[in-house]
């Protein structure tokens, strides 16, 4: 709740007092799954999913910048053939550093986000070829931290931006904490399950000055 309130806190001080740019962002996510079965850490296949979105930027002590974003992503993963994507609805708050080089631009940023599950899709429950009969939670909430590095270059009267992100989360989005042995009754309380969203994007912006009325 208290990484909520400072993302909302942060969008909207941006918004209403300080920003200098909005813009739009959208482009493709190359979604994994960094799981866990007991202790044993496993990586499951990448998928591709889309991500867009609107984005304010606040300049501040010359180089330096504030971003809130609000996005739509779509996470998930492939294990073991079966693919699962979650389409998220995602807040997020970047600090940057940002070298001009006349019109064109160089700069790296990191931040925190919080994404709200909106639904969620599968082939097939990714385990069901598990030796027990699982039973699972999803999480409603995913957050964690973003890294990103780009530039943007002058076209118009606005910036035309490209730019590779990192995304990966802090929380475990879905996972089991029972199961009961097929074919029997036998309680298997030690049979677990983590998973935690991560992956790379790659997007392309475009943001025009903006200034509020005093």
């Amino acid at each position: 709740m208290k990484i909520l309130v400072l993302l909302l806190f942060a969008f909207i001080s941006a918004t209403m007092f300080a920003q200098n740019s909005i813009g739009i962002r959208g482009g493709v996510f190359l979604a994994q799954y960094n799981y866990k079965i007991n202790d044993s850490s496993r990586i499951s296949n990448s998928i591709f999913g889309a991500e867009t979105g609107v984005a304010t930027k606040w300049s501040f002590l010359d180089k330096f910048y504030i971003q809130p974003e609000l996005t739509f992503i779509q996470k998930g993963g492939d294990i073991s053939n079966r693919i699962v994507k979650v389409n998220q609805l995602e807040l997020a708050t970047l600090i940057g550093y940002e070298v001009q080089l006349k019109s064109i631009s160089f700069y790296i940023n990191s931040g925190v986000f919080l994404g709200r599950v909106l639904s969620l899709s599968k082939d097939e429950d990714p385990f069901a070829n598990a030796a027990i009969t699982l039973s699972s939670h999803d999480e409603d909430w995913d957050w964690g931290f973003v890294y990103g590095i780009g530039t943007d270059m002058k076209i118009g009267v606005g910036k035309l931006g490209f730019e590779a992100r990192y995304r990966m989360s802090q929380n475990d989005f879905r996972y089991t904490t029972q199961g009961t042995l097929v074919g029997g009754s036998i309680p298997n309380p030690s049979f677990f399950i983590f998973l935690k969203n991560r992956g790379w994007g790659l997007n392309l912006s475009y943001r025009v000055p903006f200034k509020m009325s005093k």
